[in-house]
């Protein structure tokens, strides 16, 4: 695996090889003598910092994109959690106003039952009376 690796940093540097080695290959074959003409070579060297350049000006200008990006997705997840806590206690105040609902209908069922029951007996003592008279 660290040979595919190596290989895939490698795999950058190809268009910049691509450039360099008709150049150093012409050095290396031309004439002891002759003086080489380093010209061209700068020239290409020149255009490699030019494009690193570029590709570090992209670099920089996407990380501060993501950065950007970065900071309004917390922002959101923020916003997100702050939310899901307002709703969090919206559902625990319902359910605490439901539970004294239930215990308040409870005891209106007692009375209720409880006032059935004493008309009921009343209503049973009236007619026995009126029944014996």
């Amino acid at each position: 695996m660290p040979n595919l690796r190596s290989l895939s940093q490698l795999r950058s540097l190809l268009p910049y090889a691509a450039k360099l080695l008709p150049m150093l290959t012409g050095i290396a074959v031309s004439e002891p003598a002759a003086r080489p003409d380093l010209s061209s070579l700068n020239r290409h060297f020149g255009e490699m910092q030019m494009e690193s350049r570029g590709l570090r000006s992209r670099v920089e200008s996407q990380g501060e994109q993501m950065e950007r990006s970065l900071k309004q997705n917390q922002e959101q997840l923020d916003r997100l959690a702050t939310s899901v806590e307002a709703s969090r206690r919206e559902q625990q105040e319902l359910a605490n106003s439901f539970r004294s609902l239930a215990g308040l209908l409870k005891g209106l069922f007692f009375a209720i039952l409880f006032l059935l029951v004493a008309v009921t007996a009343m209503c049973g003592l009236i007619l026995f009376r009126m029944s014996h008279v």
